[in-house]
């Protein structure tokens, strides 16, 4: 019998059906990115992108200088919307590659494309997590920053000095996590946690470079810090008491903690909770996994248990807490067994193919007879373009607004209108760039969506008020809501 050749290579690749699946999984990623109904929040932020400052009302300015660069680059579309994600998901693929080969020995491949697999099927990383808001930023850049800060801590409790360049550029990317949402500062805890509760660490705290690297990263985030200042630090106080509803630290609302952990349990996927509850509870004598478990955890349970106490008594949403689980998502393919992958890949993909359909081609919800205000609103934003412009070609308005921020933002995107406002008393974005009393005695055009009129915000502005046209949103045969079109004419703001 003939010797078998040592260097017979197989036919098949290895790991085909891993490889096959992210095909897949991608696939439906950019399916999502591509043809998911434009948010309003999406919009709003394209609008920023119009008007560049130091930050804005809602959230510090990263999100909005880059989608403003892409419309100089793509031009005004859905694709320059989201480009952004594309990005941040090639950076992503390739810090998991980076990290397998460090920490998964021989056979790293395997840990990279289970992880890999893992990450894009879970519907909040994956076909979610494609919009233009400011959370795949926070989740790629805070990855990034990770990374660094591991490389740094694990060299110096391994008794080395460490490389300084990873301690700065961790701390610089923290800086640039500043300048995307505000709960980077749960980052900053855990950084601080992982350093004072490490006895090898916390000798860092007598090292000049560690204070040089925090005031780098606030000195990056800077331009929020001074908007903040010369505006009254009304972001924060939006944050902190202005966005939170009557009764926010007063009472406790426990079907709040029910509604964002469920959200969350769906998001992510039952299986991939088991996996981060294993990954949390493990044990492990390598030093390098126990370096990133470190600051994983104190990521994690920093954040969540915030978001947690938040949503007793106000509301949260669960993407506020994703950069809570990215640190341990590069090291997931070895904490899900066989049932537990399988049975996330399989759930998971279907809550991202309802998800995608239900954005994109009909609310799957409604033939259950369950409401979904969420993705019925979203549709029909491309019916109101067409209406707009013959409405303001026929009366000549002196501005066009809503009377809510969304759809402002919304009529700005489509009309590829930079100016277009909202006359919402309430405080937004908008009233640092529309000067009402400036339009005194103006007339306009104002779009509204059957979901959130505010007729009254309307009708008490204007001496009067002319339906010009309705616009029925209508798929399958249901009527998933109604925009309506106004002349307001002699304005007469009430802030």
């Amino acid at each position: 019998m003939a010797s078998q050749d040592a260097t017979y290579v197989p036919l098949r690749p290895r790991y085909l059906w891993l490889k096959l699946l992210v095909g897949l999984l991608v696939g439906l990623k950019l399916v999502s990115l591509l043809y998911v109904n434009v948010f309003t929040d999406e919009a709003y932020y394209w609008m920023w992108g119009q008007h560049p400052a130091l930050s804005y009302y809602d959230h510090p300015p990263l999100n909005a200088w880059l989608l403003g660069l892409a419309d100089q680059i793509f031009g005004r579309s859905v694709f320059a919307l989201r480009s952004l994600n594309i990005l941040t998901a090639a950076g992503t693929v390739w810090l998991f590659r980076i990290c397998a080969k460090r920490l998964g020995g021989v056979d790293w491949e395997r840990l990279f494309w289970r992880s890999l697999v893992i990450y894009f099927a879970a519907p909040a990383f994956g076909a979610y997590g494609t919009v233009g808001t400011s959370d795949h930023l926070l989740i790629f850049l805070t990855l990034v920053s990770g990374f660094f800060f591991i490389s740094y801590f694990f060299a110096v409790q391994a008794g080395e000095r460490g490389r300084l360049v990873d301690l700065y550029l961790g701390a610089a990317f923290l800086g640039i996590c500043g300048l995307t949402k505000y709960n980077v500062a749960f980052m900053g805890l855990a950084l601080v946690g992982t350093i004072v509760f490490s006895g090898k660490l916390r000798r860092l705290l007598l090292s000049p470079h560690l204070y040089l690297a925090a005031m780098l990263s606030i000195a990056i985030a800077s331009p929020m810090l001074v908007w903040n200042a010369q505006n009254g630090f009304a972001s924060f106080n939006y944050h902190l008491v202005g966005r939170h509803g009557p009764g926010f630290l007063q009472s406790l609302r426990f079907n709040g903690l029910i509604e964002f952990l469920a959200t969350s349990i769906v998001a992510l996927g039952p299986f991939l909770i088991w996996g981060m509850a294993r990954f949390l509870a493990t044990k492990t004598t390598d030093p390098l996994t126990q370096t990133v478990k470190g600051l994983a955890a104190w990521t994690f349970w920093i954040s969540t248990i915030a978001f947690s106490a938040i949503a007793l008594t106000a509301e949260a949403y669960f993407w506020w807490n994703l950069p809570a689980m990215i640190l341990m998502m590069p090291l997931m393919g070895r904490h899900m067994g066989r049932i537990a992958f399988w049975g996330h890949v399989v759930l998971s993909m279907a809550v991202s193919v309802f998800y995608v359909i239900s954005a994109t081609i009909f609310p799957l919800l409604l033939l259950m007879d369950r409401p979904d205000t969420t993705r019925t609103r979203y549709y029909g934003w491309e019916q109101i373009e067409a209406p707009l412009r013959a409405a303001i070609a026929l009366h000549h308005p002196d501005f066009v607004g809503s009377s809510r921020w969304e759809y402002a933002s919304l009529a700005g995107f489509v009309l590829d209108d930079p100016d277009t406002v909202s006359i919402d008393p309430r405080p937004n974005q908008y009233h640092y760039w529309f000067d009402p009393a400036a339009h005194l005695g103006q007339k306009a055009v104002l779009i509204t969506h059957s979901q959130n009129t505010q007729q009254a915000t309307i009708d008490s502005q204007f001496d009067r008020v002319t339906l010009i046209e309705e616009i029925p949103v209508i798929r399958f045969g249901h009527k998933l809501g109604t925009y309506r079109l106004y002349l307001g004419e002699g304005f007469k703001p009430s802030w």
